[in-house]
């Protein structure tokens, strides 16, 4: 289980300096963990929509982005094959906005 799991079972959000982009998230998978395989389970659990936008997709860093509601956030905390998930921040070259 990773050290960001709370008691509950579920994954901390890890929290981003500066300005944020509303409600969107940076999702880290497990490296032993198969990207295609979790992402048709997600989106069968989620389907795209309002609540559970992906944005982008990083396979080779097995890491996604995307803009999630509460219950998008809820699934992805308890999901096992999550590492880790942050708030998306605005930066700039030299750092936070």
């Amino acid at each position: 289980m990773s050290a960001k799991r709370q008691e509950t079972g579920l994954i901390e959000i890890d929290r981003a300096p500066g300005r944020k982009v509303e409600g969107s998230y940076i999702v880290q998978l497990g490296d032993n963990v198969d990207m295609r395989a979790f992402m048709q389970r997600f989106q069968k659990a989620c389907p795209p929509g309002l609540r559970a936008h992906v944005k982008l997709r990083f396979p080779e860093i097995k890491k996604f982005t995307g803009v999630f509601g509460d219950e998008t956030l809820l699934w992805l905390r308890s999901a096992p094959e999550v590492d880790g998930i942050s708030e998306n921040a605005l930066f700039r070259v030299y750092g936070p906005l």
